[in-house]
This record gives C-alpha cells, sequence and structure tokens, in this order.
C-alpha cells in the first residue's frame, strides 16, 4: 500500500510520487494505492487507485488511514532501492529521514535517543 495526497505526474509538487509508486512497484505483485484524487493511466499495470476524497480534513480524516500493524510507513523521496526488506539481526534501530524542519520532529526523536542512553549504553546515533 502506498498513501499520497494526488497521483499525477504533472503535478508541480506531488509529481515525483509517480516514479516512486513504480519503483515500489516494480518489486511486488501488487501496489495498491490510496490518494485523494488521481490521473487515470498515471500507475503501472499492477498498480490500483483507491480514492478518499471528501471535502473537509475532518472528512478526509474519518475514512484514512486505517490503523493496521501490517502498516510501515517510509515517508516521501526515499529512494527504496537503497533498502533491503528484512529484520534487523541484532540491536535496535530508528531510522530517522527527512529534511530538518521543525515541523519533522527530529528534536522529539533526538531527545528520545537522549533520553534511552543516559539508561542505557547499547544505542548508538549514526549519522
Amino acid at each position: 500500500m502506498f498513501a499520497t495526497q494526488r497521483v499525477d505526474p504533472e503535478h508541480p509538487a506531488l509529481g515525483a510520487t509517480v516514479a516512486k509508486i513504480a519503483a515500489v512497484a516494480a518489486r511486488v505483485d501488487e501496489v495498491v494505492v490510496l490518494a485523494d484524487g488521481a490521473v487515470p493511466g498515471s500507475l503501472p499495470d499492477n498498480g490500483t487507485v483507491r480514492t478518499f476524497g471528501a471535502r473537509s480534513r475532518l472528512g478526509r480524516g474519518a475514512g484514512f488511514p486505517l490503523p493496521s500493524h501490517k502498516v510501515v510507513a517510509t515517508g516521501h523521496g526515499i529512494d527504496v532501492r537503497r533498502f533491503r526488506c528484512g529484520r534487523v539481526a541484532s540491536g535496535r534501530r530508528l531510522p530517522a529521514l527527512g529534511r530538518y524542519l521543525l515541523a519533522k520532529g527530529l528534536e522529539t526523536i533526538v531527545c528520545a535517543v537522549a533520553a534511552v542512553r543516559r539508561r542505557s549504553s547499547t544505542y548508538t546515533v549514526r549519522r
């Protein structure tokens, strides 16, 4: 499953998302995209779109996303070819990928790692 606001290769801000969906689709049997809207024919043959359009933010939030233990958030702008699927052999990791904007909440992640490190020396920070 891939979630995005819009599937539109010509969209000025979200157009790159179509290539990301295609990259995911090349690695799986089927990709289902949840989006507010989509341009027909924008997805590969093994891709389908389910829209959740609503007139208000409250209406959109009421039907999306559905909580599930099967959902793994990967975020936007990540080249999925750089990551292999699998389990971590030992230890715990907290990957944080994204732009350094206050709204991204990276300060919360850094504070959480610092708090854990005060209790255990087995955690490290890598850049």
